[in-house]
């Protein structure tokens, strides 16, 4: 299993997908709360699927966003 794969089958903080797609936590708990990124809650925080950033990524950097 490549580095790639082992990433799209993580969960991330949401911190650590805010960082990834240059936003700021209180908007990454946003897109999670409206079902754009996808994740689990876990106790008082969220966790974000990996696979779910990248695929917000691709698609913001393909619109020029």
């Amino acid at each position: 299993m490549g580095a790639s794969e082992t990433l799209q089958k993580t969960l991330l903080h949401a911190r650590d997908a805010a960082s990834i797609l240059g936003l700021s936590t209180k908007t990454v708990y946003r897109l999670f709360s409206k079902g754009i990124l996808e994740g689990i809650r876990f106790r008082r925080s969220i966790r974000i699927l990996s696979e779910s950033v990248l695929n917000f990524k691709e698609t913001r950097d393909r619109h020029g966003l």
